[in-house]
C-alpha cells in the first residue's frame, strides 16, 4: 500500500539510483518501477478472487493504486480482463 521508490530503496542498500536502476534491470528484466506495479496487480488478483467482500477500489488502494481507473487499466492491460470481470469469473 506504501509508495515506494527507487531512491528509497537505493538509500537504504546505501547505492546510487543510477545503479540500482542498472543491476535491478539487468538481474530481473524489469524496470523498478514496472516490477512494483506487477507486484501490486498480483496481490490485487488474489484479493479480488479471495476477499469477495472487498470492493475493487478497496483493494486497489490497499494495493497501492491511488486512481481506480488506472488500476482497471493497468490490470486489464495485465490479464486481458477488468477486475470486475475477472472476480465475476472465478
Amino acid at each position: 500500500m506504501d509508495p515506494i521508490s527507487l531512491g528509497d530503496v537505493a538509500s537504504y542498500c546505501f547505492v546510487s539510483r543510477e545503479h540500482l536502476s542498472r543491476i535491478f534491470k539487468k538481474e530481473t528484466g524489469f524496470g523498478f518501477n514496472e516490477y512494483v506495479t506487477l507486484l501490486r496487480l498480483r496481490k490485487a488478483e488474489e484479493m479480488i478472487m479471495c476477499e469477495p467482500n472487498k470492493t475493487i477500489s478497496e483493494i486497489a488502494y490497499e494495493c497501492g493504486f491511488n486512481d481506480g481507473n488506472y488500476f482497471s487499466y493497468k490490470f486489464k492491460k495485465m490479464y486481458g480482463i477488468s477486475p470486475i470481470k475477472a472476480r465475476s469469473n472465478q
